[in-house]
């Protein structure tokens, strides 16, 4: 599980894109996805991450390595096409898969 950092206020959360638990903020464009993925443990070590959540929570800003964002860009319409693309294949492998088990049982009776 990633342990990551909200952008907005600091807190702990699981996961870099998630809806943060204390303050509802969940990444949703280009800019805060990447942010918030290097505020993960997969790109910062703990001490990093620790000082960056007290800068957000008393309101410093957190400077962020400009070539780091822009290794790192995430294209958020990308994200948000294959997400919707692999819920759509799995309601089809899960229709598929149920009526073939449907057949078998069908086939057995």
């Amino acid at each position: 599980m990633t342990f990551a950092i909200c952008l907005k206020c600091g807190e702990a959360k699981h996961g870099a894109w998630i809806s943060c638990s204390a303050c509802s903020f969940t990444p949703d464009d280009d800019e805060s996805m990447t942010k918030s993925l290097i505020l993960t443990d997969h790109y910062q070590n703990v001490e990093a991450l620790t000082s960056m959540a007290a800068a957000i929570k008393s309101g410093r800003a957190v400077s962020f390595d400009p070539g780091l964002l822009k290794e790192m860009w995430v294209d958020s319409k990308a994200i948000n096409r294959s997400t919707r693309n692999c819920a759509v294949g799995c309601v089809v492998a899960a229709v598929i898969g149920l009526a073939g088990s449907g057949w078998i049982i069908w086939r057995w009776l």
